[in-house]
């Protein structure tokens, strides 16, 4: 099936689970082997590092990762909140893009359904972010 036709690309359930479980071993479940990586400040332009607080401000720190950061960032998050703590905090930020979903369902092993911000997609789709996109989700 293509995109242009709304759905995800993959040929079956399986197909997407296992890209996932690859993606996710690759990539975050080794996060614990790189111990000396650091969110970069640069993610948080606007606001003083030197009194930020990163246990407080959870939620803006995973979703500033995950549409900005790179792999470091990605490791260094892990690190800092653990697995746990992370998805919790992505289920309950009410806004991400499409991309930023379906790079959660897929390579953070989150089901795109469970985030606060796909259910926000579906109440009030004339809000969204990309506006004459096709919502493939």
């Amino acid at each position: 099936m293509s995109p242009k036709e709304g759905k995800l690309m993959f040929n079956s359930e399986g197909e997407r689970c296992l890209l996932s479980l690859y993606l996710q071993i690759m990539y975050f479940d080794n996060h614990a082997y790189f111990i000396e990586f650091r969110i970069n400040p640069d993610l948080f332009w606007e606001y003083n590092m030197d009194s930020f607080d990163f246990e407080q401000e959870i939620d803006l720190v995973v979703q500033r990762v995950i549409e900005r950061g790179g792999s470091k960032d990605f490791y260094a998050l892990y690190n800092l909140y653990g697995k746990e703590k992370v998805n919790a905090s992505i289920k309950r930020i009410p806004i991400f893009g499409q991309r930023e979903m379906e790079f959660i369902d897929v390579v953070l092993g989150v089901p795109y359904k469970e985030l606060l911000a796909y259910e926000n997609l579906k109440k009030y789709p004339e809000k969204w972010p990309h506006r004459g996109v096709l919502i493939r989700l």
